[in-house]
């Protein structure tokens, strides 16, 4: 074992036979690098929602492992835990902006969105869970107004939203 290699860095290798006669030629030499999975990637970013569609945006691993990052894996679920993909980008993303429109969301469902990396090693973990719903912000309230007090008590009432 070499131990004190620093990760992504190309490193080159050989060896040679000893015994009583002498020393063997040398091996051909093999070029390795020391190398791990990506880190796991950013949480997904919100960026907008509407009745129609869902934004988001993505940041890429902190840490490519020590080798390229060659794609990134996007997941959603849609409220039982059963992760499913959705896309997949082929690059390493600095910032990517992603939008699923309204042919593949429920309004009001509440959708669950995980991504994650890929090196020649193999996959990163997943990133935190983001959850966002397809749909708009309510509207604006009307001021709540005040029915009776006292001299410690407030009793108020509100028009209720129905959108």
């Amino acid at each position: 074992m070499v131990e004190g290699l620093e990760k992504g860095q190309a490193y080159r290798f050989r060896y040679r036979a000893w015994n009583r006669v002498g020393a063997s030629a040398w091996s051909p030499e093999a070029y390795l690098t020391p190398a791990v999975v990506p880190s796991q990637p950013p949480k997904p970013r919100f960026v907008s929602a509407s009745e129609s569609q869902i934004s988001l945006s993505f940041t890429r691993s902190q840490d490519t492992g020590g080798h390229m990052i060659t794609d990134y894996e996007l997941e959603m679920d849609q409220a039982d835990l059963q992760f499913a993909k959705v896309d997949s980008y082929s690059f390493d993303i600095q910032l990517y902006e992603f939008t699923l429109d309204a042919s593949e969301l429920t309004p009001g469902q509440l959708y669950s969105f995980r991504i994650r990396a890929y090196n020649e090693l193999g996959w990163s973990a997943f990133s935190d869970i983001l959850t966002v719903g397809l749909g708009s912000e309510p509207s604006k309230p009307m001021a709540p107004a005040k029915v009776s007090g006292s001299e410690s008590s407030i009793m108020l009432e509100w028009t209720e939203l129905t959108s």
